[in-house]
C-alpha cells in the first residue's frame, strides 16, 4: 500500500508541475519556454512556438506552431485555444495562397510593401508578386 500511496503523490505532482500556470508570460518547454513547462492563462491562452502566452493569430494559429498542450484548457481538458487559420486570416510569415509556399491559404497585409499575393505564395509589392500576367491570386492579395 506504501508502494501504491508514493506512486501516486509522484504522479500527482508530475501532473501538478505540468499544468502550473505561468507566473511570467512564458510557457511550454521550448524557447522562453525552457523546460519550465507552463500552461497559459484564459486573458493569454494561447502558448506559440516561442514558448510566450498570447491572444492573436501569431501566438494561436496551429500552422504557426501553437502549442495546444501548453495551451489554456478548462479543467485540464484538451485545449482548444489553438486554431487553423480561417477564411481571410493576414498572412503571419509572409506566404499566402494555396500554392506552392501559400499552404495554409492566409491573405496579404493591407500595407503598401506586402499587398499582392504571388503565384509562388508570397507576399511583396513586385510587378512578379502583383501583376495578373504572372500569375497573381487575387483571391490573397491586390492584383493589377
Amino acid at each position: 500500500m506504501q508502494f501504491l500511496t508514493s506512486k501516486l503523490a509522484i504522479i500527482f505532482l508530475a501532473t501538478a508541475a505540468w499544468t502550473a500556470t505561468t507566473p511570467d508570460g512564458t510557457c511550454g518547454n521550448e524557447k522562453a519556454g525552457d523546460n519550465k513547462a507552463f500552461t497559459c492563462t484564459r486573458e493569454l491562452p494561447c502558448c506559440s512556438s516561442y514558448g510566450y502566452c498570447g491572444a492573436s493569430d501569431a501566438y494561436c494559429l496551429s500552422s504557426t506552431g501553437c502549442q495546444s498542450a501548453f495551451s489554456f484548457s478548462e479543467n485540464n481538458i484538451t485545449s482548444t485555444a489553438c486554431y487553423a487559420p480561417r477564411n481571410g486570416t493576414v498572412s503571419p510569415d509572409g506566404t499566402c495562397g494555396r500554392a506552392r509556399a501559400g499552404v495554409h491559404g492566409y491573405k496579404c497585409p493591407s500595407t503598401p510593401d506586402m499587398e499582392c499575393c504571388s503565384v509562388a505564395g508570397w507576399c511583396g509589392n513586385t510587378a512578379d508578386h502583383c501583376a495578373a500576367s504572372n500569375g497573381c491570386q487575387a483571391s490573397f492579395g491586390k492584383c493589377i
